[in-house]
């Protein structure tokens, strides 16, 4: 019951150990799926919950009940590995995700099953090195960073100069591989089938694309 999970789950570890008791459970099945599936399994990981949670304009982080179909949409590439993760977190005696009774396009939706797992899996407020850069804060990073290029994206001709077009790149990038991962970001979505469709996706595309050439047009002036 998730009542019993967050029972359990929010006790701290004996002997000062700063890690719950949840997040070395979520810590055990990641390793596990590394070990069956590669080290790509440790990215679907963060992608599928990092698409479960939603920050509900007040300030909470909550959770976010989504469709297997646009959680495999999300993962892009990797698409292939959305279900051996989900059900690795689902299964008996795992149970840290819920797949529930299929939407009305016949598809199985996939829930966290307590939201103590958004308060007390270290992955989730906390980067490798122990600071600050979690899933949640990595989650407002992106989604500020599209908003930002979408912002800039509405005057016509615009530009990123270079400094700020080398730090927009990997981001880009990755959006550019999976873009349904950035319709929970946009600002102005139409509910397009596909998230390219979206004036707003092509409208930053162009963007990028202007910006890079410019870039190589001084480069080309200078030498």
């Amino acid at each position: 019951e998730p009542g019993e999970l967050a029972a359990i789950h929010d006790e701290p570890l004996p002997d000062g150990q700063r890690d719950t008791a949840l997040t070395v459970h979520a810590e055990a099945i990641r390793a596990t799926l590394r070990a069956e599936h590669g080290t790509k399994s440790d990215d679907v990981v963060e992608t599928v919950f990092r698409a479960l949670f939603v920050n509900d304009g007040a300030g909470h982080v909550v959770r976010n009940p989504t469709a297997m179909a646009k959680l495999e949409a999300i993962a892009g590439p990797d698409r292939d590995l959305v279900r051996p993760v989900v059900d690795g977190y689902a299964r008996d005696p795992n149970t840290l995700l819920m797949v529930g009774p299929k939407d009305k396009a016949g598809d199985e939706i996939v829930d966290i099953s307590h939201e103590a797992l958004l308060r007390n899996w270290r992955r989730m407020t906390e980067d490798e090195g122990g600071g600050s850069k979690g899933w949640i804060q990595q989650e407002s990073d992106d989604a500020l960073a599209w908003r930002t290029l979408a912002h800039t994206a509405e005057t016509e001709g615009a530009l990123l100069d270079a400094a700020t077009l080398i730090r927009k790149r990997p981001l880009y990038a990755k959006f550019a591989a999976a873009p349904e991962r950035v319709r929970r970001y946009l600002l102005r979505g139409k509910k397009r089938d596909s998230v390219e469709e979206e004036t707003e996706w092509e409208a930053v595309a162009q963007l990028i694309r202007r910006s890079e050439q410019a870039v190589v047009d001084q480069e080309a002036a200078v030498a």
